[in-house]
């Protein structure tokens, strides 16, 4: 029997996902888990099985198809799991739920459901990554122990989150507790979204561009960035960053999202995720948390 350590990594959209494989990809040597289903670590393997059966015998339509809450990637190195989670922003509870119970109860009986599969997960840990937006990082604490404090099975309901938590002094955005962490995407006072983290990340080596897709969306557009208003300031600048982002991939993926623009573009490097204080100190984060080595001087 192989023993695997999990990562589940619940973000709050897309792009955090593109971004967070792109420095688990560089910064620690991750690679793509192209596996069949009945090869993933107990009890993995059960449960993406349940997830597919159960969603099939409901007969919904094809509209519905892409709406199954299984990972949008998952990567492996040696006996470490990552799973990556689109977990729908601020439906994110309503999605992860249902996963963790059923996680949390396969769990328990693992060793007699490994089935086809000679692996088992025996150490999970769960991150969970937002955008502050305008939301101070208490807030934002507080609605996690809000929606994630109990996990409820059928067997009754469990505590999940300690609240004994563990914030490291040279970087605000992680949260600590226990099994559980919390990254955050901006400024613990100012507040802020994953943009302001991916425009510098693009400028690295591409600052051309960006100047010149940033001049042509200011030129066609007008943005609200001076709102008094902060909530409506901070989205505005996140819209129009988004704009930029997407406008520069164009001539690499014609007609693609933003998330396809950071995830398979080729504009966002090896050497700019390695050199921007602000991916460091996230890497640094994962790698105290998951107890993942990084891949010093590799590019």
């Amino acid at each position: 029997m192989l023993d695997y350590k999990a990562l589940f990594v619940f973000c709050e959209g897309k792009h955090d996902v593109a971004l967070t494989r792109l420095v688990l990809k560089h910064i620690f040597g991750f690679s793509r888990a192209k596996w069949p289903l009945s090869q993933f670590p107990s009890p993995l393997n059960q449960i993406f099985r349940n997830t597919l059966s159960l969603h099939a015998m409901k007969d919904l339509d094809l509209a519905m198809a892409h709406k199954f809450f299984l990972p949008d990637r998952v990567l492996y190195k040696e006996n470490n799991l990552i799973l990556l989670f689109d977990s729908g922003g601020d439906a994110r509870k309503n999605n992860i739920m249902p996963f963790l119970s059923s996680y949390m109860l396969l769990s328990k009986e693992a060793s007699e459901l490994t089935g086809e599969t000679d692996k088992i997960i025996k150490k999970s840990r769960y991150l969970f990554i937002y955008d502050a937006d305008s939301r101070s990082f208490d807030i934002i604490f507080d609605e996690f122990m809000r929606d994630f404090s109990e996990i409820s099975d059928i067997y009754g309901k469990e505590q999940w989150i300690s609240g004994n938590i563990v914030v490291d002094k040279n970087n605000m955005a992680g949260i600590v507790d226990g099994d559980k962490g919390i990254y955050i995407w901006g400024d613990p006072k100012k507040g802020g979204t994953l943009e302001d983290i991916l425009i510098p990340l693009l400028q690295k080596d591409h600052a051309q561009l960006i100047e010149k897709s940033n001049d042509a969306v200011t030129n066609m557009f007008d943005w609200k960035i001076q709102d008094p208003v902060k909530e409506i300031a901070i989205a505005e600048k996140s819209k129009k960053q988004k704009a930029i982002i997407t406008l520069a991939g164009q001539r690499k993926r014609p007609g693609s999202s933003m998330n396809v623009m950071i995830d398979q573009t080729g504009l966002i490097t090896g050497n700019a995720l390695n050199a921007l204080p602000s991916v460091k100190e996230f890497a640094d984060f994962i790698s105290k948390f998951a107890e993942f080595k990084k891949l010093f001087g590799t590019i």
